[in-house]
């Protein structure tokens, strides 16, 4: 795997996150990483991260056809969001309005940046949108980075065996995926399949993960996690 990242040298590699910091800094220390070992990196986020990526001496593409929201502005471009006080129903207006709808125009932007920037992989988050539609559409690898949400059962699971059951924890997915956010779910499989791409899994974020050719895991070593980009890319 060592010696697969030394030949990494000279491709083109785009990341692509929902713009916000928990989305954006865990995949900071692989895009440093990547550039070290001599890949042309470059990011897809709002403007507003625009002096982070100077800091890392990464170019900085931002969002043009895509409204630029972020967790920084996100009440102010959605002014509708601060009358919502149910915590759900907040949720159900973010998952909507600040993942899943921008979908379409983050693609647009990609395939335009693909146009300058001929990229061979793009790399996301686990709530980045328009991952599978890249995908499927420019027919290139594409990497998401997180746990998805059965990792995170595992290791809830673990914290908390002492006081909730595994029936408890199944009926809390069942209720989180078939009521809560099934809405969403509903429009995002609305919005790939208008790109041909049936809906795997049963929530947002497990969708994206499913649709990836690989699943980056936080915990991870970034050699390792390297390792897996130089392997899809047939190094």
């Amino acid at each position: 795997m060592t010696s697969s990242t030394q030949q990494l040298a000279g491709r083109k590699i785009l990341f692509a996150t929902v713009s916000g910091d928990k989305y954006i800094h865990p995949l900071t220390g692989l895009a440093k990483y990547l550039q070290h070992a001599g890949c042309d990196v470059r990011w897809y986020a709002s403007k507003c991260y625009t002096q982070l990526f100077h800091q890392l001496m990464i170019y900085n593409y931002p969002l043009k056809r895509a409204n630029d929201i972020n967790s920084r502005n996100i009440n102010d471009m959605l002014p509708e969001r601060k009358n919502i006080s149910n915590e759900a129903a907040r949720m159900n207006f973010d998952m909507l309005h600040y993942f899943i709808l921008p979908a379409t125009k983050y693609y647009e932007d990609i395939r335009d940046i693909r146009d300058i920037f001929p990229f061979d992989m793009v790399i996301t988050d686990c709530m980045f949108s328009a991952g599978p539609i890249v995908r499927n559409k420019l027919h290139i690898p594409v990497l998401t980075f997180g746990a998805t949400s059965a990792g995170k059962e595992i290791r809830a699971t673990n914290i908390i065996h002492k006081w909730l059951s595994a029936v408890q924890l199944t009926l809390a997915s069942f209720i989180a995926d078939k009521i809560l956010f099934n809405k969403p779910f509903r429009v995002y499989r609305d919005i790939c399949s208008r790109y041909g791409i049936q809906q795997k899994g049963n929530n947002f974020s497990d969708s994206i993960a499913l649709h990836a050719d690989r699943v980056l895991q936080a915990d991870d070593p970034l050699m390792v996690n390297a390792g897996y980009v130089a392997e899809l890319l047939k190094i």
